[in-house]
């Protein structure tokens, strides 16, 4: 399987990264729910979105592990604040700005929570299904961030030459025009810096796709040594 031929595209993955965003949104959540429903159902134990076992000992995703009274009421009003991020990162512009960049900011530290417990879980005992996990979880929370900075604020309408000073653009000339063309102005200064922001972050989601991309084919070619080894070892 060759995916050197892959070349990524700004737009598709601009949409590859908002629905990214809000896979990891349902996700989270219906996992909260789950978690509420099996420990308001009467078992106040210990729930563990995830964990790992390495020698009889086991380690818990911290922030994401509920135990008792406590741990219900912790999982509610995670269940709580992610709902009401994911809502008002959504709001018009018009008064919400600040609300909107709540929201966003909330939902990008959720994700990088679960993003570093998976990849400290993965660090600790170093299977193939929790790199897997944890692999999904950075290029999910890379997503959040794009969601994040494509939504942080309002995007521009196409200038005219009534817009206004600072965005006004050179129209075509006409034959008959008499006066003089308006002399074309730089772009906004907050455009400019967003335009540049969102290119970081597209060349940085290229370069994580193309480390994917390499520890897909690593595996790939790795995994007939190993089945050899272990035929080896059984033998």
């Amino acid at each position: 399987m060759n995916l050197s031929r892959f070349q990524p595209n700004p737009r598709s993955l601009g949409a590859f990264a908002i629905g990214g965003a809000w896979f990891f949104i349902v996700v989270s959540l219906v996992h909260l729910m789950w978690a509420i429903t099996v420990m308001s159902g009467g078992d106040l134990g210990t729930y563990k979105l995830y964990h790992t076992v390495v020698g009889d000992v086991s380690y818990d995703a911290w922030g994401l592990t509920y135990t008792g009274v406590i741990g219900l009421v912790f999982a509610i009003v995670q269940l709580l604040v992610v709902s009401s991020a994911t809502v008002t990162s959504t709001l018009p512009f018009d008064r919400t700005v600040k609300a909107r960049h709540a929201g966003h900011l909330v939902l990008c530290g959720w994700s990088a929570l679960w993003a570093l417990n998976l990849a400290r879980l993965a660090f600790i005992d170093g299977a193939l299904d929790s790199i897997a996990q944890s692999v999904m979880l950075s290029v999910l929370f890379v997503c959040t961030v794009w969601r994040a900075s494509s939504g942080w604020s309002p995007r521009r309408s196409t200038p005219t030459a009534e817009s206004p000073a600072g965005e006004r653009v050179l129209t075509e000339p006409t034959l008959d025009a008499v006066a003089p063309a308006e002399p074309i102005v730089c772009p906004a200064p907050d455009a400019a810096r967003k335009a540049s922001f969102s290119a970081l972050v597209a060349a940085a989601l290229g370069k994580l796709v193309r480390f994917v991309q390499t520890g897909v084919q690593w595996v790939f070619a790795a995994l007939p040594r190993i089945r050899q080894g272990g035929r080896v070892a059984r033998d």
